[in-house]
């Protein structure tokens, strides 16, 4: 889930699509990449595996999301480009504010990237937190009770200079309430 939509709430309640819903905890984070780690006691909710590789360029991908809070919203593209050294993945699904936290997925269901940012002075620049970035968080914050890392800047390159990135707003791919 992204880190700036829960970051300031009190309370994280997570909705499935089959209606059940729990009570969630912020595990970790990492703002630097605008990540959290967030947990639920669920017992057998099923979950999407994150690749452990790169995702190969041309290759098709899925972005699951809510823009615009309409939830479970599907748009199909593929992976056009890598950013700052694999970090960043850049697709051509279309993205809107809210589709970020979503899942980025290759048609062997696994988890890609996250959808985080796109740029609104071209089309279909959009850019999700590659795998390997994902899964290095993931467990890092197994081992880490209560880890803070507070660095806000996100930036990409482009021709060898870097750009800052607008954030998106909205809702991540799970319906939650915070307050």
């Amino acid at each position: 889930v992204r880190y700036d939509v829960i970051k300031n709430a009190h309370n994280i309640r997570v909705s499935t699509r089959d209606n059940k819903k729990f009570t969630a905890q912020i595990k970790d984070y990492d703002s630097k990449n605008d990540m959290a780690l967030i947990v639920i006691n669920s017992g057998t909710t099923p979950f999407l595996k994150i690749s452990q590789v790169l995702p190969r360029q041309g290759e098709s991908v899925i972005a699951i999301g809510n823009p615009k809070g309409l939830e479970g919203t599907v748009s199909n593209g593929i992976i056009s480009a890598f950013r700052e050294n694999n970090k960043w993945v850049q697709f051509t699904a279309a993205i809107s504010p809210g589709s970020s936290g979503g899942a980025l997925i290759n048609l062997r269901g696994e988890v890609v990237g996250m959808p985080t940012q796109y740029m609104t002075e071209g089309q279909n620049l959009n850019f999700a937190v590659a795998p390997t970035l994902l899964n290095n968080f993931f467990k890092t914050a197994q081992n880490n009770n209560n880890s803070v890392r507070r660095t806000q800047t996100q930036k990409i390159s482009r021709d060898g200079k870097k750009i800052s990135l607008p954030n998106s707003r909205g809702f991540n791919s799970i319906k939650w309430n915070a307050t």
